[in-house]
């Protein structure tokens, strides 16, 4: 079988064009989103090989996958888990459909919110590099360009977010530390905003995510997470001298 060929920027905005499609109207078709469409049609990225395949599906007006619909006040947790291996089975490798299995485990004592992110973030990506799943935070590689998670890290003093990320360009580094509340989001406790202003003091940015905004849209929350990723691996980057920073906007003139 012939190997799928690289998509270059200039075919990717005309097929788009083509179909009078705005990029966050792709997006949403692709179950993406628009800064990944932005970024491979600026070139700043490489889309994946698949997305030929993808286009190929919307030409005929073929969702490449079907969106995954829960009432986040009512979920049926049998049949959130099989909508969700359904999904993975379309998208994911036989590794991240493991992983979630072995995730899920003993059903009481998983979340089951949280065991949908992290059967997500297993195919999730930093824009460039698949994130690869270590077991220890204090083990972590120190050079190398990649983007690790580690599920339930010990980051010290009692911190241990539900996962954390670090993204890597050698010497340089970012993190990220992600939160699942579903006892009580949204409620700006103290204990809740010491833990946050620690991971900050430490160079973490913090994310928290309700069960229920898991349960509702698990691709929307992936999304907004791989967003950060996104920034973090170019702010990598960008000190590192491989790309340069974004033009600053000049302050308007009142």
């Amino acid at each position: 079988m012939s190997e799928l060929l690289d998509m270059e920027p200039d075919e990717l905005r005309t097929f788009r064009q083509n179909l009078d499609l705005t990029q966050a109207e792709l997006a949403e078709k692709l179950g993406g989103s628009r800064r990944s469409i932005e970024d491979w049609e600026a070139g700043r990225r490489q889309p994946p090989a698949m997305l030929r395949l993808a286009l190929a599906a919307l030409r005929f007006d073929v969702r490449p996958w079907s969106p995954i619909t829960i009432d986040p006040r009512y979920p049926d947790r049998e049949s959130v888990e099989n909508a969700v291996r359904d999904r993975l089975h379309e998208v994911a490798s036989d590794r991240a459909q493991t992983k979630f299995e072995n995730w899920l485990g003993d059903t009481a004592s998983l979340p089951l919110a949280e065991a949908i992110l992290l059967g997500f973030l297993e195919t999730a990506t930093d824009g460039y590099n698949d994130v690869e799943l270590r077991d220890g935070w204090d083990r972590l590689p120190k050079s190398g360009w990649r983007t690790t998670m580690v599920v339930k890290p010990a980051l010290g003093n009692g911190l241990h977010p539900n996962v954390a990320f670090e993204t890597r360009h050698d010497e340089h580094a970012r993190r990220l530390a992600v939160f699942v509340d579903s006892k009580r989001p949204n409620e700006r406790l103290p204990g809740r905003l010491r833990v946050e202003q620690a991971l900050v003091d430490q160079g973490f940015r913090v994310m928290t995510f309700s069960g229920e905004e898991i349960l509702a849209d698990p691709e929307g929350c992936i999304d907004r997470i791989t967003s950060v990723l996104y920034d973090l691996v170019d702010e990598n980057l960008i000190a590192a001298g491989i790309i340069s920073p974004p033009p600053r906007k000049r302050d308007e003139i009142g």
